[in-house]
C-alpha cells in the first residue's frame, strides 16, 4: 500500500488538483477519488483534444493554476499516451508544474471504487494484479530521488538508454538511476559515471506462451512491461522508456537513438560509443589455445534470433580466406548446427566476448545487440544486415560517434 499512501499524500499535499485526461476511466478514477473523499478540481485535456464536457477544463484554461506550488495534476491514462502529455504539459507551461504518475495499481483501487464493483474483475485489471509482486519489487529497488529508468529490453536498447545519460541530465536536471539485469551489468561499465542497480527480470510462465515464436514472446513481454510500468521520468518510482509502437506511428524515427531519445522526451539522433576494455578478461585466457596471439583473432558472431544472417557458406568462405591471410578465426556460437568448420569456437560470456572484441584484429558480425556495444572499433568491425532490415534506421554509423565508420553492408547472397 506505500504507493497509495504516496498518491494520497500527494493529494493533501495541493489545494487544488487536476486529472489528466476525460475518457471512461479518468470519470471512473474521479469518482473513485470522491468516494475516498478527495476532491478533483477538474478533468483536464490538451487544447486540440478539447471538447465542451462538464467538468471538462482545456490545459490553457488551468495553466495559471498549475504555476503555482499549491496546484497539482494527476496523470493516470494508458501508457501510450504518456509522452504526448507530457510533451503538452512541457510546451504550455513555462516550468514543469508538480505531477503524479497513478500506477496501475492505483488505478485498480480507483476503477473498482468508482465504480463500486468490488467483486469484479476484468482482464487487463487481472493481468496487472498477477504481476503487482514484480512491480513492488523493482518498486524497492527505487531510490527516493532519482528517476529509476528500468531497462527491459535487448542489448543495443540498453546501450542507447546509458548513451543518452548525459542528455537525459541536461534536461531533467539529474542522471538516471539504471536498473538493469546482471546479465547486462557488464553494459553498464563501458559508459563512466552510470548510476545503477541490478534487478532480476520478469519471468513469463504458462501455457499462453507454448506456441509463440521467439519475436511474439518477446512483443508480449514488452507490452506486459508498458502495462506495469509508467512511461514518464518521476522522481522515486520506476519507469520504462515506452511505448514504442506509439512514437512510431506518431512520426518516422530518424534512426533507432532518436526513437529511444523520443521515449524519454529527448532530442538526440547520435550518441557516444560505449569504451571498450583495453585487455581481455583472466577468464578466457585460459580458453584461448596457447600460442595464439590475440590481436591476430577474427572474431565471428554470426547468429541471430529475429532476422536472417549470412548463410554457412558464406561464413565458410569468409572464414577460409581470413585463415590464408595469418590470421585465426574464433567464433561464438551457441547452436551447434551453426558451428563454422575449422574455426576455434569459444564458448564465452558476454563480458569475455566482449573483452574480446576490444583486443582482437577484427571482428565480423550479423547486425545484432553485439555490434552497438563493439562499435567503437570502427572500421575494425564488419556487420552485415539481412536484406529485410532497415539500413537507415539500423546503421551503427548514423546512431553513434565513432573515429571510423564501420564497415555495413547488406548480405543478398543466401
Amino acid at each position: 500500500m506505500s504507493e497509495w499512501n504516496d498518491l494520497v499524500a500527494f493529494c493533501n499535499n495541493h489545494n487544488i488538483l487536476y486529472l489528466y485526461g476525460a475518457g471512461k476511466n479518468q470519470i471512473r478514477m474521479r469518482e473513485g477519488f470522491d468516494a475516498f473523499g478527495i476532491g478533483i478540481n477538474a478533468l483536464v485535456v490538451s487544447d486540440d483534444h478539447y471538447m465542451v464536457m462538464d467538468g471538462v477544463k482545456k490545459l490553457s484554461d488551468v495553466k495559471d493554476d498549475l504555476e503555482n506550488a499549491s496546484a497539482g495534476i494527476l496523470i493516470g491514462v494508458d501508457n501510450k499516451y504518456y509522452n504526448e502529455i507530457f510533451r503538452n504539459i512541457a510546451v504550455s507551461m513555462q516550468n514543469l508544474p508538480d505531477f503524479y504518475i497513478i500506477t496501475p495499481y492505483e488505478k485498480d483501487i480507483l476503477i473498482k471504487k468508482g465504480l463500486n464493483i468490488e467483486g469484479r474483475r476484468y482482464k487487463d485489471i487481472k493481468e496487472i494484479d498477477e504481476y503487482y509482486e514484480y512491480y513492488k519489487y523493482i518498486q524497492e529497488k527505487c531510490k527516493p530521488d532519482e528517476y529509476n529508468l528500468l531497462c527491459h529490453l535487448h542489448l543495443g536498447d540498453t546501450i542507447a538508454l546509458l548513451g543518452l545519460n548525459d542528455i537525459f541530465k541536461e534536461k531533467y536536471g539529474k542522471a538516471p538511476h539504471y536498473l538493469v539485469s546482471k546479465t547486462q551489468e557488464i553494459l553498464v561499465s563501458l559508459y563512466d559515471g552510470i548510476n545503477y542497480s541490478v534487478v532480476e527480470p520478469l519471468k513469463l510462465e504458462g501455457s499462453v506462451l507454448d506456441d509463440l515464436t521467439y519475436d511474439q514472446i518477446e512483443e508480449f513481454r514488452q507490452n506486459l512491461y508498458e502495462k506495469i510500468f509508467p512511461a514518464v521520468p518521476q522522481k522515486g518510482a520506476p519507469f520504462v522508456a515506452a511505448p514504442v509502437e506509439y512514437i512510431k506511428n506518431q512520426k518516422s524515427w530518424i534512426n533507432f537513438v532518436d526513437g529511444w531519445s523520443r521515449m524519454l522526451g529527448l532530442e538526440s539522433t547520435k550518441i557516444k560509443a560505449p569504451k571498450l576494455p583495453d585487455k581481455i578478461c583472466d577468464s578466457l585466457i585460459n580458453k584461448i589455445k596457447t600460442g595464439i596471439d590475440v590481436h591476430k583473432i577474427c572474431l565471428f558472431a554470426p547468429e541471430l534470433k529475429s532476422f536472417r544472417g549470412p548463410s554457412k557458406e558464406y561464413w565458410e568462405e569468409l572464414a577460409d580466406k581470413l585463415r590464408n591471410e595469418g590470421y585465426y578465426v574464433v567464433t561464438n556460437v551457441i547452436h551447434s548446427e551453426n558451428r563454422i568448420p575449422n574455426t576455434l569456437n569459444i564458448d564465452m560470456t558476454l563480458q569475455e566476448l566482449i573483452s574480446l572484441a576490444g583486443s582482437c584484429h577484427s571482428i565480423y558480425s550479423a547486425r545484432s545487440g553485439l555490434c552497438d556495444c563493439v562499435v567503437s572499433r570502427g572500421e575494425r568491425l564488419h556487420v552485415f544486415y539481412p536484406p529485410e532490415m532497415d539500413l537507415k534506421y539500423f546503421s551503427l554509423n548514423s546512431n553513434f560517434i565513432i573515429n571510423s565508420d564501420v564497415f555495413e553492408q547488406y548480405i543478398l547472397e543466401q
